[in-house]
């Protein structure tokens, strides 16, 4: 009695025999599909997977089936496209990634951050900056005018008109607001 075939390797052999799912294409439409393919930058370790939706297609109840499986297959597609590369003496596939990139430097996909000049701290706060943390209020605070150097009328309670405790009051008061940034 003949040993009865394994249903993985039957259905790879029925690919080529006319009843798997790429019958519907010839053998050389299918080396144009793989070529296709092959020929994509991202492909196969690029392409995206999504092993639920393929193993419900397939009425497979283990996702990871279809994981192990398309590794097996990025393995065999990468030693065909390194065979054929050598074969056909074409560059390997890194080279082509590096002269590509090469080429196209703007094409990249994590281009570096566009060169800004510096800005002087002392003009942003000077033109009253939007950014407010905790050291520019203090700095703030320490920038609001101090009447008490500024000669004997100026800080006086006669010119003002004020006691000397209501002055402190007004000016804590007018920092507490420069600082909530009501001023």
């Amino acid at each position: 009695m003949a040993p009865k075939a394994d249903a993985g390797n039957q259905e790879e052999s029925n690919a080529t025999s006319g009843s798997g799912p790429l019958s519907v294409l010839s053998p050389r439409e299918q080396t144009i599909m793989l070529q296709a393919l092959l020929s994509d930058s991202n492909f196969p370790a690029g392409i995206q997977v999504d092993y639920v939706k393929v193993a419900n297609r397939m009425n497979l109840k283990n996702p990871r089936s279809v994981s192990n499986a398309w590794s097996i297959i990025k393995n065999k597609i990468a030693a065909y496209d390194k065979k054929f590369r050598e074969d056909h003496n074409l560059p390997s596939a890194e080279q082509e990634a590096a002269a590509t990139a090469a080429e196209n430097p703007e094409d990249d996909d994590n281009p570096s951050p566009k060169k800004r000049a510096r800005t002087n701290k002392s003009s942003k706060s000077a033109a009253g900056g939007s950014k407010r943390g905790a050291r520019a209020k203090k700095d703030a605070a320490s920038a609001m005018p101090d009447n008490s150097g500024l000669g004997a009328a100026a800080g006086s309670s006669e010119a003002t008109g004020r006691a000397d405790e209501t002055e402190e009051d007004e000016e804590k008061k007018d920092q507490d607001k420069y600082l909530a940034g009501e001023i």
